[in-house]
C-alpha cells in the first residue's frame, strides 16, 4: 500500500518516517524531488544515522512512478488490535491521537527503537554544545528553553547548569535571553545525541541566596545582593547612563 502525504515533505516533522516504522510499516521512502524547500541536508543526515536499511531518501525524480493508486493519508483504513489479530470486531472510526510534545520531542521518542549507524550518527547534527564559565545561575535560560534542554541543579552552596544535548535544537533562545551573555556555543551536537540519555555540565560554581529577592546567584565576593538587586540599590531610579554618555559628559561633549 502506498500512502501519499498531503503537502511537501520539507514541512513534515522529522519524526514522521520513524513514527510510521513504529506503527509496523516495513519500509519508508522519502521523496524530496517535488519539494521547493525540503531541507535535504537535514533529512539526509537523519536517514543516514537512523534505520538506513528501512528509510530511504530520494532527491531525484524516479524514471517512472509505481503503477498504484496512492491512498490519501486522511483515508487510511484503521483497525483495532483485535482486528489485526484476526478477531472479528467493528473497525474503529475514532481519529488517531494527536502526538504530544514538540516536533523535536516526537523525533526523540520515535528514534528509541530505531537502529543506529554509528559512523553516520557521529556526524554533526541538530543542536549545540554550550559552555558558560561566567554563568550567574539565575536559570533564565533554563526557564526559557522550549525543549527543556537546560536545567539548574542546586545542592548546598553550589549550583550547576546542565544541558541535555539531545533535547537542544539550536534555536538560540537561551543565548538571547541570558542577561549576562554568559552562554556561548562550543560546537554542534552529533546525531547520536538524539538517543543518548545523559546530561553534561555547562557551568558550576558557588552560589548564595540574594537577601532581597531570594534568588540564588554566583558568589564571587562577599555580598548579600544578586547583581540585579545590587544595581537597583545603587540606582534607585532604575536607570544608568551608558559608558560613552558618561565620557561625553565628563569632557563636556
Amino acid at each position: 500500500m502506498v500512502v501519499r502525504l498531503t503537502g511537501c515533505l520539507g514541512a513534515a516533522p522529522l519524526a514522521l518516517p520513524y513514527e510510521l516504522l513504529g506503527l509496523g510499516v516495513a519500509a519508508v521512502e522519502l521523496r524530496l524531488d517535488a519539494c521547493s524547500d525540503p531541507d535535504a541536508d537535514r533529512w539526509a543526515g537523519l536517514v543516514a544515522a537512523f534505520a538506513p536499511d528501512r528509510v530511504a531518501l530520494r532527491t531525484e525524480p524516479p524514471e517512472s512512478d509505481p503503477e498504484v493508486e496512492p491512498v490519501p493519508a486522511d483515508r487510511m483504513p484503521r483497525l483495532t488490535r483485535r482486528g489485526l489479530l484476526g478477531m472479528f470486531t467493528q473497525p474503529s472510526v475514532d481519529e488517531p491521537p494527536t502526538p504530544e510534545g514538540t516536533d523535536h520531542q516526537r523525533l526523540r521518542r520515535a528514534l528509541t527503537s530505531a537502529s543506529v549507524d554509528d559512523e553516520a550518527a557521529a556526524r554533526p547534527g541538530p543542536g549545540w554544545v554550550l559552555e558558560a564559565p561566567e554563568c550567574e545561575f539565575d536559570a533564565v535560560c533554563a526557564q526559557s528553553c522550549p525543549e527543556d534542554a537546560l536545567a539548574v541543579e542546586r545542592r548546598g552552596g553550589r549550583s550547576t547548569l546542565l544541558l541535555d544535548p539531545g533535547a537542544c535544537t539550536g534555536c538560540g533562545l537561551c543565548l538571547r535571553v541570558c542577561p549576562t551573555e554568559a552562554l556561548r556555543v562550543v560546537g554542534p551536537n552529533t546525531w547520536a545525541s538524539l538517543v543518548a540519555d545523559d546530561r553534561i555540565e555547562v557551568a558550576s560554581g558557588t552560589t548564595r541566596t540574594c537577601a532581597r529577592c531570594q534568588v540564588p546567584f554566583r558568589a564571587r565576593r562577599a555580598q548579600d545582593l544578586c547583581p540585579t538587586c545590587a544595581f537597583r540599590r545603587a540606582n534607585p531610579f532604575a536607570s544608568a547612563l551608558p559608558d560613552e554618555v558618561r565620557e561625553r559628559r565628563r569632557f563636556g561633549g
